[in-house]
Formats: structure tokens, sequence, C-alpha cells
């Protein structure tokens, strides 16, 4: 049972950055509410690949302590970067700690962390379809105004509000409105096939390497991932690409590539689900002189991508 300096917190946001404060927050004893605005299947439509610094590793190992690290990601000793041939340019170090894992994988593994229950930590209560509409200072309070899934409108009280909602965090354009995200001129494709299917030039990234492709104008980061089950049996993991490549706002093709299968505009992430094909497809057609044969054929094999407006 938690002790007298029990707080009943409120975080904002169900993501990586959002679990991660809810299970920090747990486990010294706290209650916290989970409010995410998307589905538990939007979420996952825009799982893609990431990277563990030194301090994110620190914070999984401390509040999981039974996991062990290199069951979940891997570790990145170099990036090698290359020409669009596959040619090795040069082979740079890490100087930091980093490894590579899986939104997905990382994910499960956080919520199943703040689902469990633990004598003397405190509960988390995941909620999925919520949008916060309202922040608002009561004595040594805040009452956090929502919206349900089904448009009911209600307010939770908490003593702690954090913000972990991403890039357009709706308390951060409270408390800062004048801190605005900019795109900044590239966008970011991002996909994956089977290890088994790579081809020589990326062998080093089964290797545990991150490989990096110089094209004209843009570049591909190449790295080892966990399949969708979180599999990381050789053969049944994953090689995921994520393809930087620029493209001007105020152009119709960025409006175009933005817009989903439905007519819907994204601002930010056009989830794999719902790029249109042809989206994709003209893409290809807009750099098929920068490509080399192997990345043809990679994208090809690959499932569709995931679409990302960068902005900063």
């Amino acid at each position: 049972m938690a002790g007298p300096l029990e707080k009943s917190i409120v975080v904002i946001g169900g993501s990586i950055a959002g679990l991660m404060h809810a299970l920090t927050l747990k486990s010294h004893g706290h209650n916290v509410v989970v409010l995410e605005m998307r589905t538990e299947r939007q979420l996952q439509a825009r799982a893609a690949g990431l990277s563990l610094w030194p301090n994110a590793q620190k914070l999984v190992t401390t509040y999981i302590p039974e996991i062990e690290l290199d069951d979940i990601v891997f570790r990145n000793p170099a990036f090698p970067i290359l020409d669009k041939t596959g040619s090795v340019l040069v082979e740079l170090p890490f100087t930091d700690d980093v490894r590579t894992s899986c939104w997905t994988g990382i994910h499960g593994l956080l919520l199943m962390a703040c689902e469990k229950e633990v004598e003397g930590h405190g509960l988390v209560a995941m909620q999925y379809g919520y949008q916060v509409c309202g922040l608002t200072e009561h004595n040594d309070h805040v009452v956090v105004a929502y919206k349900d899934k089904n448009g009911i409108e209600d307010q939770i009280t908490a003593d702690t509000v954090v913000a972990a909602d991403g890039a357009r965090s709706y308390p951060r354009s409270l408390v800062l409105p004048d801190v605005k995200t900019e795109y900044v001129g590239y966008v970011a494709w991002r996909s994956q096939f089977p290890e088994l299917d790579a081809p020589e030039e990326l062998r080093c990234a089964i290797e545990g390497k991150m490989p990096l492709f110089m094209l004209d104008g843009s570049y591909i980061v190449v790295y080892m991932s966990p399949n969708e089950i979180g599999s990381m049996r050789p053969g049944e993991r994953v090689i995921e690409w994520c393809w930087y490549d620029t493209c001007d706002a105020s152009t119709p093709v960025f409006g175009d590539y933005m817009t989903d299968v439905d007519g819907v505009r994204h601002n930010v992430t056009v989830p794999g689900n719902l790029l249109r094909p042809e989206v994709w497809k003209a893409q290809l057609e807009r750099r098929e002189k920068t490509l080399s044969p192997m990345w043809r054929k990679i994208f090809q094999e690959s499932s569709m991508p995931l679409l990302t407006a960068v902005r900063f």
C-alpha cells in the first residue's frame, strides 16, 4: 500500500514518454491516470523503430529490474556511412552506448510494468480515446477537463499533471503559447523487411551496426529490430529503414503526400495502413534516378511505409 506521500497524478499522453513517467511515479507509490487521445489501434499504427540512449536504458533497468536489456535491444557499436551503391565511405564508432529496438516492444514492456500490481507501488489506469480540453488550477490541485471516446465531457482532479503528449502538446500550448514546432523541410519514410531478405550490403546491420546510405539530397538509416511480436530470434527479426528526404511544404506534393486514403490531411504522421499506394509510387518515381537497384528492390519488398513530416 502506498505511503502518506501518495499523490494523485494525471499523465497526458500514453506513448513511450507518458508510460516512462507513469512507471516511475507508480514505483514511488503514487496513483497515476494516463489520458491518451488516440485509441490503442491508432497508437500501434504509428509504431516504428527507436533508439535507447543511456538514460532511457537506466530507466528501464531501474524500474523493470527483472528485464535483461539485451533480450529486447540491439547494441550499436558503429555506423558505417555508405554511398548509394553500398560502398563504405567511412565507419564511425558510437561515442555513447546506443541501442535500438522497436516502439511496439518497448511500449508493450512499459505498459505491462505499469499495469502490474506491486506491493508498495501505486496503480496506473490507462484511458484511451480521452482528449484533454482544459486545465485549471484550483487551490493546490489541477482540474483536468476532457472528452472521452464517446464525446462525453468530464473532469478529474490531480495533485500533479505531467504533459507527455508529444510535439503538439496541448498543455504546452497553454503554458508556453509562443513555443511552436516548425516543419524542417524533411519527411521520413519508415518501413521494414525480414532479415532473411537482407542483401549483402546490409549484412552489417544484422551484426548490430547502423549503416547510413547517402543519396543525392537525402539519406537512409538502417537498423535491426525485433519483429511485430517482439521476437529477437535470428531469422525472425526485421531490418528497419528510415528514408529522410526533402519535401517543400509550399508545394502541392507535400499536401498530397500528407493526405490519407480517407481524404484526411495529417499534420505529422500518416500511418502505413492509411498511406495511399499512389503516394508511395509517386515518391519512388520522383527519386528514381537517385535510387540504386538494391534500394528499388528493398522498397518493393517492404511493407507500406508510414510517413512523418519532421518537426522541431
